[in-house]
């Protein structure tokens, strides 16, 4: 069985936080901590939203982005960057490779959910 999500975060610490309340929410989440990591796990999985930060520690998280929206024997995720990075360019760098939401840490991590929430119903309904 495939996940819902799969997050990719190199912070284990946030990473954890993330899956726990989304496992508490009903939200399967899978986890990797390098970019090329979690196009492996995204690909394997073929979760509905991936989450990706834009800071990772090998490729570079718009590339990531780039090859997942690429696709993958007909699965294309919804992309949403969680990060810490708040310039207007790496949002707007984030628009331009196909992100679908930008997230700005600190957030809350049930508004997170509630998020991913909506695109899971969203799909669900297609």
């Amino acid at each position: 069985m495939s996940c819902d999500a799969v997050i990719i975060e190199d912070e284990e610490t946030i990473a954890m936080a993330i899956r726990l309340v989304f496992a508490h929410q009903g939200i399967c989440v899978r986890e990797a901590h390098t970019g090329g990591e979690g196009i492996m796990v995204a690909r394997r999985e073929r979760p509905v939203v991936v989450l990706v930060d834009v800071r990772l520690p090998d490729i570079n998280a718009w590339e990531v982005c780039r090859t997942l929206k690429r696709g993958w024997e007909g699965w294309r995720p919804v992309i949403i960057f969680v990060t810490a990075a708040t310039q207007a360019t790496d949002r707007q760098m984030a628009e331009k490779v196909g992100g679908d939401e930008f997230v700005a840490k600190p957030f809350e991590i049930i508004e997170l959910a509630n998020l991913v929430r909506r695109y899971l119903h969203a799909h669900a309904g297609t």
